[in-house]
């Protein structure tokens, strides 16, 4: 902590992280999972509450962070699945250091003391610049879908 977040390439080349300037929920680029899917509940809040947004698929939670905190993604949205603190206790330091941030859904930091049953089951990683509108945005959705979701 405290130290920056960085990356080196396959030549050697290390480069610090750092997220994106981007302060407006418009136009949004995802990170996904593979089996993301519009249609998908669990997968709804992305595919219906943003009008325009492109998508980048990939598997891995820490390599979604990745992307956010080299500024090449704006977003993340984990929905509730088969993923535990522990896949993303160091993506989380990474993405602050990054300048970014991971929060519960309601805007609180993730509590990796807290026992698993009651570890928050969806979050949102972003830049820290559009967190809270992210965060208004799916209480926005799951207020007006709480009977079809």
């Amino acid at each position: 902590k405290g130290k920056g977040a960085w990356k080196q390439s396959a030549e050697g080349k290390i480069t610090r992280l750092s997220v994106n300037n981007k302060n407006d929920i418009e136009n949004l680029h995802f990170v996904v999972s593979p089996a993301y899917n519009k249609d998908r509940t669990k997968d709804k809040f992305v595919s219906s509450a943003f009008s325009k947004q492109t998508y980048s698929r990939i598997a891995s939670g820490g390599l979604k962070v990745g992307l956010i905190a080299g500024g090449v993604a704006d977003a993340v949205y984990f929905p509730p699945d088969n993923t535990d603190k522990w896949d993303y206790c160091a993506s989380d330091i990474i993405i602050r250091e990054a300048g970014g941030t991971i929060t519960d859904t309601r805007g609180n930091p993730l509590n990796y003391s807290l026992p698993r049953n009651e570890f928050p089951d969806s979050f949102i990683c972003s830049n820290g610049k559009i967190q809270q509108k992210l965060i208004e945005k799916y209480n926005q959705f799951i207020n007006s879908h709480s009977k079809t979701i």
